[in-house]
């Protein structure tokens, strides 16, 4: 898998090994198999102007509406779609499981450093519960280890798996691509992105406004546009390096209404890592425009009232920049995703994190890569209700800010 390169071919907004377009013919004929009924182009219903789209499976068994956006309507259908299509094969894994305890498992299988796994509020596991485990791949160690399935599979039904209630079980570390190694290095940046916005949150308001980012030096032409519609708009925006001791650049967005808007609509937030910081950046702000679209068409299952509840937050015209964007870190533009990945190992294993797991989640009748990284000693999602701080978010909320 990481011997033969695989080059990169498309670099406007994202790095892929082909463009959108190609992607989307190649992806068409297998989308009704996976459920999927409906594309639609929502870009209209707000009046910035950048592509979103909505990608509905009805018979989804997690959300049945996934989101995407892009530079240019192909970019944003791809990612839509792509998301849909990663989820489809996380609801229903098609590889075999393992019944047993980790004290049951570990005199006969390598496993993973479960003291590591985000963990939940109320947390059942211990070391003699059964639960499911499922066979991953250790990157960093040239491995096999066995993973518990509860933070590979997406599926909400009910009754949940033997064991569930333990780790965190959201999509982060899921992806797909074209190819294997390009899902896998968008996968790993998904897991560095939420352990970067986890840290950073966990040091506080103070360190908050000091990462604040000046516009005016934004110079990344892709990001530079976004901007502009924005402010066309009359929607500001608020960007934030987020960027961790792995140096790969990350970067959280704010988006939000000049005037108070009656119809609830507050603060907008979106992520984006990349070992580009113009990618980076450009993916936080299509991010945020794409969950302001969310709510406006709100057709999304996750969806609350109080979502519609606008909240607190201060106005972001009162975030004062403290930071140019030339100051952000910007790794090299490598040509190919061995490269990438590589770099990416390096800068986890400079932070300590010992094991990096992949488990290939490829369906042969479709043949789309689809895969989940399993990360342990980095932190899950924050905004994840049952989110429990992990040692890095504790150690930056405890340390000098």
């Amino acid at each position: 898998m990481l011997s033969t390169p695989v080059r990169k071919r498309f670099w406007d907004g994202t790095h892929r090994t082909c463009p959108p377009a190609q992607t989307l013919e190649w992806v068409r004929p297998h989308l009704a198999a996976m459920g999927i009924t409906r594309i639609a182009d929502v870009t209209g219903l707000d009046r910035i102007g950048v592509p979103v789209v909505t990608v509905c499976r009805p018979n989804s068994r997690s959300l049945t509406v996934s989101q995407g956006k892009g530079i240019d309507l192909d970019s944003a259908t791809a990612s839509g779609v792509l998301e849909s299509i990663e989820l489809h094969h996380a609801e229903r894994v098609m590889l075999p499981l393992l019944l047993a305890s980790q004290a049951e498992l570990g005199p006969t299988r390598e496993v993973v450093e479960v003291a590591g796994l985000p963990r939940v509020t109320d947390s059942r596991f211990h070391p003699h519960l059964p639960l499911l485990w499922v066979e991953g791949y250790d990157i960093l160690t040239s491995t096999v280890r066995w993973v518990p399935f509860e933070v590979v599979h997406i599926s909400a039904v009910v009754p949940p798996p033997a064991g569930s209630g333990c780790f965190a079980a959201t999509s982060n570390g899921l992806a797909s691509g074209n190819h294997l190694l390009e899902a896998l290095v968008h996968a790993l940046l998904e897991v560095v992105e939420r352990d970067a916005t986890a840290v950073w949150g966990a040091r506080g308001e103070e360190h908050r406004i000091r990462t604040a980012v000046d516009p005016a030096t934004i110079d990344h032409p892709v990001s530079r546009s976004v901007l502009n519609a924005c402010a066309t708009a009359g929607v500001q925006v608020a960007v934030f390096d987020t960027t961790s001791d792995t140096g790969i650049p990350s970067f959280l967005c704010e988006v939000r209404e000049h005037q108070f808007d009656p119809q609830g609509r507050g603060v907008f937030t979106g992520l984006g890592c990349h070992l580009n910081r113009g990618v980076a950046l450009s993916r936080a702000l299509t991010e945020a425009l794409q969950s302001r679209l969310t709510l406006i068409t709100g057709s999304r299952d996750d969806l609350s009232r109080s979502d519609y509840v606008l909240g607190p937050d201060a106005p972001t015209s009162e975030i004062r920049p403290w930071r140019s964007f030339r100051a952000v870190p910007d790794l090299p533009e490598l040509p190919t995703f061995n490269e990438d990945l590589a770099l990416i190992l390096r800068r986890l294993e400079s932070v300590g994190i010992r094991q990096v797991i992949g488990v290939d989640l490829t369906r042969p009748e479709f043949g789309i890569p689809v895969v989940r990284v399993v990360v342990p000693g980095l932190e899950g999602p924050d905004d994840d209700p049952a989110y429990v701080p992990g040692p890095r978010a504790r150690n930056a909320k405890a340390g000098p800010r």
